[in-house]
């Protein structure tokens, strides 16, 4: 995870990527052959399981794999990757681990042949431009011009060299949280510093779901209680903002694109800090919602998590299978359909006001009127 270097010197390329489920895509080639990778500083780099075996790569190690949904790969196989090219420019030796993309269901719709990871950027400057979506390289940061609107945030990189920042919500300071490009989540916290900023603010401005429709590398994350809650105050380097809402989950302590699309990004390995500049406000401080999140399991669109205070609570009931909202049939939901809407992020019920939903629960059918509400502002 340590090796890799690249072959040019005083280079400067600019390469395009893609959203897919709103995480950044861009082309690569391992050892000559082209594939599709999600460019992620919360991981090291990954290569698919199929990537791997035209690749003929030879195992180096092994071990086990945690994602970000909580979930454990064993056996893992570690690999090491002599050339890998993005845009003009080659990373050489550098280590990666070889998964089963296909298990989970969000990895397999963004139709990944692997990850481009911290490992690998570290050895090299980096600018993210989110809204024209390119992605430039250097290995001098002088030539990425930083303007004095850029704010400086400090990092502390892990053993696979993903950075950790920390931040402060309302006064308190929150540390190892991951820098990741490649989660499309908001700001995500260990569920333990929601309770600790409830037993400072009995009135902390909150709710919560039950279940899960979050998906890492490994498949869809374990059934949790996330909470959601309105923050004073929250400052990352010495950006501030007021009144946003951040999420407290068991398995994840993340700073995800939801937030970070709203800048222009530069990162600096040789450093150790991350150049940030607000190019959009970031306005994630309400929640307006019928209160369920749907999942994909066995080519069945089921409830993932619902909202406590929501219009479907006491109604619906995680696990319930959705066969039909206002006259839309999902009992043909197939993984393409899913696929699809998990791509262009496009459920037309969402649309609505009101909405109808039938779903069955072990052998019964049920129908029920599910109101849009504001479950957290």
């Amino acid at each position: 995870m340590k090796s890799g270097k690249t072959e040019q010197k005083d280079f400067f390329i600019t390469t395009p990527f893609e959203f897919r489920a709103g995480l950044p895509v861009l082309e690569v080639q391992i050892n000559g052959m082209k594939g599709n990778f999600l460019f992620d500083t919360g991981a090291p780099n990954i290569i698919s399981l199929e990537f791997a075996k035209k690749l003929s790569l030879t195992t180096k190690a092994k071990g086990n794999v945690r994602d970000s949904g909580g979930n454990t790969s064993a056996d893992q196989k570690y690999v090491s990757l002599s050339n890998v090219k993005i845009g003009s420019v080659n990373f050489l030796n550098t280590g990666a681990i070889v998964q089963d993309l296909s298990s989970s269901d969000v990895m397999e719709c963004i139709k990944l042949d692997g990850i481009i990871g911290a490992n690998l950027m570290k050895e090299a400057f980096w600018k993210i431009d989110y809204k024209n979506q390119t992605i430039t390289l250097t290995d001098n940061i002088s030539k990425l011009d930083i303007s004095s609107d850029y704010e400086v945030l400090k990092f502390n990189p892990k053993i696979s060299s993903t950075p950790l920042i920390s931040l402060l919500v309302n006064g308190t300071e929150i540390n190892n949280i991951t820098f990741d490009t490649g989660s499309n989540g908001e700001i995500t916290l260990p569920k333990k510093f929601y309770h600790q900023l409830k037993k400072e603010d009995v009135n902390l401005n909150s709710t919560f779901t039950k279940g899960s429709n979050t998906y890492g590398v490994s498949g869809i994350a374990k059934s949790d209680t996330t909470y959601y809650a309105k923050s004073k105050s929250l400052r990352i380097g010495d950006t501030s903002f007021n009144g946003k809402i951040i999420q407290f989950r068991g398995y994840s302590n993340i700073v995800g694109t939801g937030f970070l699309k709203n800048f222009n990004i530069i990162l600096d390995w040789r450093n150790n800090q991350i150049f940030l500049k607000k190019i959009e406000n970031y306005d994630y401080d309400s929640i307006e919602d019928f209160g369920f999140k749907p999942n994909l399991k066995d080519n069945k669109l089921l409830v993932g998590v619902i909202f406590n205070n929501s219009s479907s609570y006491g109604k619906l009931e995680t696990g319930d299978e959705i066969l039909e909202i206002n006259k839309t049939d999902f009992t043909k939901f197939s993984k393409f359909d899913f696929c699809e809407l998990i791509n262009n992020g496009n459920w037309e019920y969402e649309k609505s006001g009101k909405i109808k939903i039938k779903v069955k629960r072990d052998k019964e059918i049920f129908i029920y009127d599910i109101r849009k509400l504001e479950v957290l502002k």
